[in-house]
């Protein structure tokens, strides 16, 4: 489970495609998970997030590619979204 506040800011803002930045803080709580070899039955932990650069094209329903270093990934990541 990961409580994460995040604020994001976009640079580019069109109806169909936004480039942004985002930073995020929070807590994240897991049960009985291994990690390292070791099994452990519970922990929280301090998490953040920070995309230097991320891109969404498409109004409703947008494809995203991200790029970014934190707790839940390093590296980069792609998907789909639904703008409510």
């Amino acid at each position: 489970l990961d409580l994460l506040q995040r604020w994001k800011y976009e640079w580019i803002q069109k109806p169909d495609m936004r480039l942004y930045s985002s930073v995020g803080f929070g807590i994240g709580y897991y049960k009985n998970f291994k990690n390292d070899g070791f099994s452990r039955y519970s922990t929280s932990d301090l998490e953040f997030q920070f995309v230097p650069v991320g891109i969404a094209v498409g109004q409703d329903w947008f494809w995203f590619v991200e790029a970014g270093v934190g707790t839940q990934y390093t590296g980069g990541r792609a998907g789909v979204g639904f703008r409510f």
